[in-house]
């Protein structure tokens, strides 16, 4: 076991749960229409050029992608780091032809949180986008 890779590691883990403890609870979004106009302008949902059923589907998942952004900024510019194997991540996923929360290590999954409750608030709220994007997914 290399130590001072390990060290570093935890060092830092602990940095980013003092930092998640410390910032100030932003409002997580329950729309895609509740993030800011500049948010949206920026984002994915404003590149994409298709129609009819595909639209709808790229369309949801650009919604998707920009909304995840703004949960993982809300969790202090969270992103999934998934080759680390202590690494855990709360995942959306379809299973059985269902929509579920999982914890997660290895696997990736577009729809990744730091924590359970984001990503029960997530799939609350954005289960129709969910749903709608669901061949991407």
């Amino acid at each position: 076991m290399d130590f001072k890779k390990e060290a570093k590691r935890l060092r830092k883990l602990a940095d980013s749960l003092e930092n998640m403890q410390e910032k100030p609870t932003e409002k997580l979004p329950e729309r895609w229409m509740d993030l800011s106009q500049k948010e949206r302008d920026k984002g994915l949902s404003k590149s994409i050029d298709c129609n009819g059923e595909a639209l709808e589907a790229f369309s949801a998942l650009s919604s998707l992608y920009d909304l995840r952004k703004k949960y993982w900024e809300i969790a202090g510019d969270w992103e999934p780091d998934w080759k680390d194997p202590f690494s855990h991540k709360y995942v959306i996923r379809f299973y059985q032809g269902k929509k579920e929360t999982a914890q997660m290590l290895h696997t990736r999954y577009f729809l990744a949180f730091p924590t359970l409750d984001q990503a029960v608030h997530f799939l609350k709220h954005h289960a129709l986008k969910i749903d709608q994007a669901e061949e991407l997914l």
